[in-house]
Formats: C-alpha cells, sequence, structure tokens
C-alpha cells in the first residue's frame, strides 16, 4: 500500500489520514462521523449504496461497517448475491513478478483511451506497443 521509499513519518500520516476518512481499521469518533458522513452523501446524490469489500479484520471495523451498510444500503441485494457467495473463492494472490508496474501501465492505457480532450487512439496498437515494451522492460529479465 505504501513505496518502499516512504518513510515512517509518511507512513503514519497516511494512515491517520486514512483514519479521518474512516478508511482505516481504526474506529475512533472521528472515523466514524466520516463514514457516516460519507454514506449520507453518498444516499443524497442518488449513488449505489452496498456492502463493501472490507480490508481489514478489526471485529470494531467490521461489526460497525456492516451496521452503517445495513442502515444505508439502497439497492436490491438480490442482484448482487452471487457476487458476495463467491467473492472469497474468487482472491487469488498477486502474480510475483511486476504487477504494480504492469497496473501502472494499464491505467496509462485506460486514461490515454478515456482521454477527455477527444484524442482518436488506435487501441490495438496501444496495447501492442505496452505489451511489447512492457515484455522487454520487465518480463525479459524475469530468471
Amino acid at each position: 500500500m505504501f513505496s518502499a521509499k516512504a518513510t515512517s513519518e509518511q507512513v503514519m500520516g497516511a494512515l491517520r489520514f486514512l483514519e479521518y476518512m474512516g478508511r482505516s481499521p481504526e474506529m475512533s469518533d472521528v472515523a466514524k462521523q466520516s463514514i457516516e458522513d460519507g454514506m449520507q452523501v453518498a444516499l443524497r446524490k442518488g449513488m449505489p449504496i452496498l456492502p463493501s469489500i472490507k480490508p481489514w479484520i478489526n471485529e470494531d471495523y467490521v461489526t460497525y461497517m456492516e451496521n452503517m451498510e445495513q442502515m444505508y444500503c439502497n439497492v436490491n441485494m438480490n442482484y448482487f448475491k452471487d457476487f458476495y457467495a463467491l467473492f472469497d473463492s474468487m482472491k487469488r494472490t498477486e502474480e510475483p513478478y511486476y504487477c504494480q508496474e504492469m497496473y501502472k501501465v494499464l491505467d496509462g492505457a485506460i486514461q490515454t483511451v478515456l482521454d477527455p480532450r477527444g484524442i482518436t487512439v488506435n487501441v490495438e496498437n496501444l496495447l501492442t506497443t505496452i505489451n511489447n515494451d512492457f515484455q522487454k522492460n520487465y518480463m525479459n529479465n524475469v530468471n
């Protein structure tokens, strides 16, 4: 989640910010208020609210989030039951080589394709170039 180059102070600052946003396992009054405020804003904006995939196992966090999601859920959960029922069995460990680098180049490709300036992109050529560069710069170095 954090850069290997991040200092302890930077990591702690980021963790405190996550708590402030209600996105950490710490369940302070500030975190709880942020979570509830976020749910209320989403509700006012007509955004779908459904159970989240919880990254933390802290019992206080899980219980609080489940209560908030139950209170604010505004979708028909029958449409999502298969996803939630199969979620744990779909989890996979990340591939051992260069996943974050791959995500970075794919993110760049998606941003290029969705560029709001209306730039026309040949997606097949873009992906071929990215694939060739990734193979040369990363995968050829494995083993």
